[in-house]
């Protein structure tokens, strides 16, 4: 019932849910999300699907227009509900990316068919060997209800800035996306080295310290 009422709540605030219909293998998710600070953080995932149910959640995109969430330097606790629509034609297997890794903490809670939450856990101040997905970003795999409405809901803390990509991705997508991006990274990551191994033979030659200097630049990069 408290879901049912979520999905209602979130028809009042204007926001519409997001429709996962597996015509596209990413999908934007920050437009669909409502957000609930928590200065206290005090809040329960049962307290946030009743302040759902209240109509007290309220769209998390406001001042961006990038598509992207972003509360700025905040020492709350911030909540945010993502109504999800999945026909029944609909795959059942996603993932949840958010694409900022600097985030300290971040909780997925997911309904469970039965009732209650399925809870995962990610961030930077956690094992990277105990991430629910092995992914540079934060991934967490969803295995949805086809045919059904429900809502995830996220809990996020930081010490740093809380910027918050949302999207949910086909899998096999994502992967392709990612073989992209490694390319990418590995060619800025082989420049960086060359330009260290570099100047680490300028400096063996020339015994000029700034060479050496510039050798612990590229290294911290």
């Amino acid at each position: 019932a408290l879901l049912l009422w979520s999905v209602t709540a979130a028809a009042q605030t204007g926001v519409a849910p997001l429709k996962l219909d597996g015509s596209s293998g990413m999908i934007p998710a920050a437009q669909a999300a409502l957000a609930l600070e928590d200065p206290g953080h005090a809040l329960q995932v049962g307290d946030v699907v009743q302040a759902h149910a209240a109509g007290r959640l309220r769209p998390a995109l406001g001042s961006t227009s990038r598509g992207e969430i972003n509360f700025g330097y905040s020492k709350s606790a911030w909540w945010l509900a993502l109504p999800l629509q999945t026909p029944a034609d609909a795959p059942a297997r996603w993932l949840l990316e958010i694409g900022y890794a600097s985030l300290d903490l971040l909780e997925v809670h997911v309904p469970r068919a039965g009732g209650g939450f399925e809870r995962m856990v990610a961030g930077d101040l956690q094992p990277f060997s105990e991430r629910p997905h092995p992914h540079r970003n934060l991934v967490f795999p969803l295995q949805l209800q086809p045919g059904q409405d429900q809502t995830l809901y996220l809990r996020v803390v930081s010490a740093g800035n809380l910027t918050i990509p949302l999207a949910l991705w086909q899998p096999e997508a994502l992967a392709r996306h990612d073989q992209t991006a490694y390319t990418v990274l590995s060619l800025y990551y082989g420049m960086l080295l060359a330009l260290g191994l570099y100047n680490l033979l300028l400096f063996m030659t020339t015994r000029d310290i700034n060479f050496l200097a510039y050798v612990a630049f590229t290294a911290a990069m």
